[in-house]
């Protein structure tokens, strides 16, 4: 039951830092500069701002639907952009019109990253794909509630996800 508890934690920590994630991007991603006629050179500066307030982005990506980028806050307005940390996850997040969690992969900074993937709908299609380049300390965050729980894996549980174990059962008749 401990257990059980303490799995249900470190779930619920994981799910409320990506979730607030995709609702930051879920929320840049209503930007009326991404509408047909809207200014990305401003989006730039919206997309900045964000990216601002979530101190574990390395950037914000804004990517055509077809993967290729058109704006990235970890450069400058007007200096190339890099292609995608996880171009399946782009193709994913089109396909199934919802938020995609990337892979973790290097990014051009020579961090280890991965991606959260927001598609950007109108006129019922996705127009582009909005994504926060993430440190993986986000991780530490939760790693961090782990250590605060005093959370020690179980050896029956380790067991069960490695399908072995090292006990040796006997059957005996009778012990009288």
């Amino acid at each position: 039951d401990r257990l059980l508890h303490r799995a249900r934690t470190l779930a619920d920590a994981i799910d409320a830092e990506m979730n607030a994630s995709v609702r930051a991007l879920e929320a840049l991603a209503t930007s009326s500069e991404l509408d047909v006629g809207g200014d990305l050179a401003r989006f730039h500066g919206e997309a900045r701002r964000v990216h601002l307030t979530q101190p574990l982005w390395i950037s914000v990506v804004l990517f055509a639907a077809d993967g290729h980028p058109l704006e990235d806050t970890s450069r400058a307005e007007g200096l190339p952009t890099v292609p995608p940390l996880d171009e399946a996850s782009v193709r994913r997040s089109v396909e199934t019109r919802s938020p995609v969690i990337g892979r973790l992969a290097r990014h051009p900074t020579g961090e280890l990253a991965f991606s959260i993937l927001v598609p950007v709908q109108r006129d019922d299609r996705v127009r582009f794909v909005l994504s926060a380049t993430v440190r993986p300390a986000t991780l530490e965050k939760v790693r961090a509630v782990i250590d605060r729980m005093g959370f020690q894996p179980d050896p029956r549980a380790q067991n069960m996800r490695r399908r072995t174990t090292m006990t040796i059962g006997f059957i005996i008749n009778d012990i009288t």
